[in-house]
Formats: structure tokens, sequence, C-alpha cells
């Protein structure tokens, strides 16, 4: 299936949510599929990626891993692009990491000659089917989403978009400037407000430098921790990892550690 050239959504919610925000769930009642917070930002000259690291297994059937080092940003080797995952953390019976390992070792394509969207209609093709697979089980009500992020030789800035799949759907969308993905982003919904009202604060983030960038990230990332201890929940959290990706290269601000489980 050929993924059509969608428009930029220059502030989206991401998680599979089309761009539209998630209605709000009481404290304590949550689809196990549904943890995570990514923040993205796309400027002009960076991609800065920020993801938690909780991850927990499907308490109905015991599949997933349960983790507070679990790793959802992964760098493409030998290219400015990388790939961020939200949602179901086990796909075709592997880990996540292993299934995007796989992905670049049995696609029998140059993936240094490729750009972000070449690479997201490929990651499409490659997980659709176990993507269907587990929607396939009735239990599994969340999400299974990748955002493919970086640069391309023929575009003159970054780019990033979004693959997910949900029960009956799934969609490819591509994202402008800023991006808030998975249930956490509920943490920060005053932040995506503002955006709305005020277009021009939200195109500022175009002309971020990475200093400015990680900046937001800090001050994004510390009040939705914040909330989310208010609110007594626990949506996401565990180790922090943190991708710069420019036009010559990727480097780890915050590295990712070993997975380990749930303390």
């Amino acid at each position: 299936m050929e993924l059509t050239e969608p428009p930029p959504n220059p502030l989206s919610f991401a998680a599979g949510l089309g761009g539209e925000p998630a209605p709000h769930r009481r404290v304590g009642i949550r689809m196990w599929g549904m943890m995570t917070l990514l923040i993205g930002t796309v400027s002009n000259t960076n991609i800065v990626i920020t993801a938690d690291g909780l991850s927990r297994a499907n308490p109905l059937t015991g599949a997933g891993i349960r983790s507070n080092a679990f790793q959802k940003i992964f760098p493409l080797p030998s290219i400015s692009i990388a790939i961020a995952h939200h949602g179901f953390n086990i796909l075709a019976g592997d880990p996540v990491n292993e299934f995007l390992q796989q992905f670049m070792t049995n696609v029998e394509k140059d993936f240094t000659a490729f750009g972000v969207h070449e690479i997201t209609i490929e990651l499409h093709k490659f997980t659709d089917s176990a993507a269907k697979a587990i929607f396939a089980n009735p239990t599994n009500k969340g999400i299974i989403g990748f955002w493919v992020a970086g640069f391309s030789s023929e575009e003159l800035r970054p780019l990033l978009y979004e693959i997910w799949w949900k029960p009956n759907k799934h969609c490819t969308e591509k994202h402008d400037l800023i991006v808030f993905g998975g249930d956490g982003k509920e943490f920060v919904r005053h932040h995506i407000e503002e955006f709305e009202k005020d277009r021009s604060k939200c195109e500022e983030v175009s002309r971020y430098s990475l200093e400015d960038a990680l900046k937001f990230h800090s001050k994004i990332y510390e009040e939705a921790e914040e909330k989310q201890k208010q609110g007594g929940e626990k949506i996401f959290g565990g180790h922090q990892h943190q991708l710069v990706i420019k036009k010559d290269g990727w480097h780890w601000i915050k590295p990712p550690q070993a997975l380990k489980g749930i303390d």
C-alpha cells in the first residue's frame, strides 16, 4: 500500500489520535497499551525527540514488557534519521527494538539512499501485518505507532512522519513544528491549547536553536511530571532519553539505559 503525501500539521497530538485530543480519562482507569510521553520539535536546523522509559504488560494476558528503561527512540545507522515508538511493545512476538532491527536487516534495500518518507513507506509495509494481528485479539484496545524523523537529501528542512494502527484503523500523518505523543500529553494540555490559540508561538519552534529546543523539552517534560504527580497517576516515567538529529548526523543528549524491569 502506497502512503499518500499528507498535509503537515503545525501542532499535533500524535499517538494515533489524528490530531484530536483524547477524551479525559478518570484517574486510575487507563488502557494498558496507551502509556508514554513523546515530545518532538522540528526546527529549520534540527529535530529533538524526548521519550520516557515506562513500559507495561497487558494485565489480562501478561503479554508485553514491564520496564522503567524501555527504549523508545531508535536512530538509524549512517543516516540522519531516527524512529520513535509508542504503543504496544511486542510486535510479531519480538520486543519492538528487535522488530526494528529485523526491519533494518530484512528489508533488502540501501537505507542510506532513502529519505524520511521512503523509510516511512517501507516501515509501514513491514509492520502492517504484525499490527493487524495484534488487534485481531479483542483484548488489545490500544495503539501501535512510529515516528520517522530526520533529514532527506532533497528537502530543505527536516521532516517528521507518523504511522499508526488502532483496531480497524490505520493512518499516516506528516507533522510539523511540535508533536506530542502518548497518553502523557494530557499533562501538557494547557500548552497545547496555548499553541492552538496563538499560531505565532508555535511557529517560533521553526527558528529554535538546539539550545532553545532542549530548554523547551526540559520545561515541558518537567511540567508534565509535576502534573502527573499532583494527579496521583503513573502514565509515563522511568528513564528519560533524548536524541538530536541534524543534517550531518544524530547524537544522544540523554542516551537510553540497558533494558531492566520495573523497580
